[in-house]
């Protein structure tokens, strides 16, 4: 999320600290930012968003959320702060299909990585789709998919 962050405008930066410092990231104005800034490039390029995909946001806990993973999208403050479960992907044994995005919150770098950890670990990744590639690219999300499943 830094890097992407690192992305924006130096103006739209300025703005969302100017929130997060002040503890307003519920903010109906902050939300809007991250929902035109972040949400509609990483999240699902689609608009209209799919039915699907908006109302599985629209009622998902924000106080679950929030406990673990912390008051914004950028800094971890929650309860998987210091998570971290590389060193378990040599473990799992299973075929694993990793799917990521050129545009997703999910560095894809990091993907390809996990997949590469696990034995028999495969990576695909869309060039055009986000975090829901499998809305907004969705034939080739689905071809790779079933593709590893029929293997």
């Amino acid at each position: 999320m830094t890097k992407i962050r690192s992305q924006f405008p130096p103006d739209l930066q300025a703005q969302l600290e100017s929130f997060e410092k002040a503890g307003k990231t519920s903010d109906p104005a902050y939300q809007k930012l991250l929902f035109d800034k972040l949400y509609k490039v990483f999240i699902c390029r689609l608009d209209p968003w799919p039915d699907p995909v908006q109302r599985s946001l629209d009622g998902w806990n924000q106080h679950v959320y929030n406990t673990l993973q912390g008051a914004d999208e950028f800094e971890v403050t929650g309860r998987m702060k210091g998570w971290d479960r590389w060193a378990d992907l040599p473990k799992i044994k299973v075929p694993t299909l990793t799917m990521g995005a050129r545009y997703d919150e999910m560095d894809p770098e990091d993907m390809r990585k996990m997949a590469t950890l696990m034995p028999k670990g495969q990576s695909w990744n869309s060039e055009t789709g986000s975090h829901f590639a499998m809305y907004d690219d969705q034939q080739n999300y689905f071809r790779a998919l079933l593709e590893f499943l029929k293997a």
